[in-house]
């Protein structure tokens, strides 16, 4: 079972883990699209995952689903709004996708 700390992380259970550290590897190795399924597994056990939401988007990245990783990169940013690698990846998606406004704020924020 998984239980709060004060902080708002949460405690994964150990096979979370090792789905979170299997996925790291992977896309250390680029290794996208073998990332995404244990990412998505973790993510419908704990849907703020910070971590899995932010690297999922990485993954939509470089799998040039750049819809997809928008959508992650704000549950990212929804989870914990005060952690810069979520408005970075905003940032760079919307880069991508032109909108080149939107990814300004998105930057400053991640700066701020």
């Amino acid at each position: 079972t998984q239980e709060r700390a004060p902080t708002g992380f949460v405690f994964m259970e150990k096979s979370d883990e090792l789905l979170l550290q299997k996925a790291e590897r992977l896309t250390d190795i680029e290794r996208w699209r073998e990332a995404v399924p244990l990412l998505t597994k973790l993510i419908a056990k704990n849907p703020g995952h910070f971590e899995a939401n932010c690297l999922l988007s990485l993954c939509y990245v470089h799998l040039k689903d750049l819809r997809t990783a928008l959508e992650y990169a704000e549950k990212a940013i929804a989870s914990e709004p005060l952690e810069e690698m979520g408005h970075r990846l905003r940032s760079a998606v919307l880069t991508e996708q032109g909108r080149k406004e939107e990814a300004l704020k998105s930057a400053e924020e991640a700066v701020r």
